[in-house]
């Protein structure tokens, strides 16, 4: 692993020896979060965002074009500058000193490490940001996605008003 010299990049390889850069979303990566979005599959899309629609062009700028005061977003990208593919995103959107936060990674990558990579970089950066909890539903059949946060600590509950929905819920800083 080889970060930058502000800590906001670093080169990581995946369980099978890929290698990715992990950085923060920028602005000018809304082609590249456009491309992500189009190539998930309509089950990884529909579990993400819990309905089958597609974000519009204004929300994927909006995804891409982030707050740092109050947001944070981490991608895995394959590939060198200018020729990249997006392999998954973990971000978060504070509120407070609570925050929401969201994960999705592209289906050909999914089980290679990537997701408990980039939630890892995410609950780090709650954590400076001095967030005290990290919050989110996901599909109660989303076993992959409850196995992933039960790993770097998360509680899981059935949503109160919704069985089909589980929250995971991380206490970041005490």
């Amino acid at each position: 692993m080889e970060a930058d010299g502000d800590g906001s990049s670093e080169r990581w390889r995946t369980r099978d020896g890929a290698e990715l850069t992990i950085r923060v979303i920028d602005a000018g990566d809304f082609d590249l979060e456009k491309a992500f979005i189009e190539g998930l599959s309509l089950q990884t899309g529909y579990r993400r965002l819990l309905s089958p629609r597609m974000p519009q062009a204004d929300e994927i700028a909006r995804f891409t074009n982030i707050d740092r005061a109050r947001e944070m977003a981490w991608i895995a990208v394959a590939g060198e500058p200018g020729g990249e593919t997006m392999c998954g995103v973990a971000r978060y959107v504070r509120t407070g000193d609570e925050a929401e936060w969201a994960i999705v990674v592209a289906d050909a990558w999914q089980g290679r490490g990537v997701g408990r990579k980039l939630l890892g970089k995410l609950v780090d950066s709650a954590r400076g940001a001095g967030i005290r909890v990290l919050s989110d539903v996901a599909f109660s059949t989303n076993t992959g996605m409850h196995a992933l946060a039960m790993r770097l600590g998360f509680t899981l509950r059935p949503e109160p008003g919704d069985a089909t929905l589980t929250r995971m819920t991380l206490r970041v800083v005490r």
